[in-house]
């Protein structure tokens, strides 16, 4: 497999991890921190940059105690491979269910996300969202 086609794969195990139900929490904590460098960053459109353990406790804990449910869909992306190192990037929406308001949420963005490769692994480095 190439490393474009193992960055791609990653990036949707990240969504699908992002987006598991409430009762596979845990199963969506390990999936994330087996996707996430130690050092990793994310940046989702202000506030200040999350670290690792804040990153899987916002997509674990805060999206789904207040959403029922979540998805996230990626357009293709565009990925450049330089060595050990890469950056992708990828039109996204994310729709959320909200039980308390009733409301169908849909945001638009954009990921641009680094990656690194470590003992032939690829790993997400750096996570920048931006809404569109």
């Amino acid at each position: 497999m190439t490393d474009a086609a193992n960055i791609e794969m990653l990036k949707s195990r990240f969504c699908k991890a992002s987006s598991f139900p409430r009762y596979r929490r845990s199963l969506a904590a390990r999936l994330l921190a087996d996707i996430l460098c130690e050092d990793a960053i994310a940046e989702y459109g202000g506030g200040h940059p999350l670290c690792r353990v804040e990153i899987i406790r916002f997509a674990v804990r805060h999206v789904h105690e207040r959403f029922l449910t979540m998805t996230s869909e990626i357009g293709p992306g565009s990925i450049r491979v330089t060595g050990d190192e890469a950056e992708g990037c990828w039109a996204s929406c994310v729709r959320t269910y909200d039980p308390q308001t009733r409301n169908l949420l849909s945001r638009s963005g954009r990921f641009t996300d680094r990656f690194i490769k470590t003992d032939g692994i690829w790993k997400l480095a750096r996570i920048h969202w931006e809404e569109k």
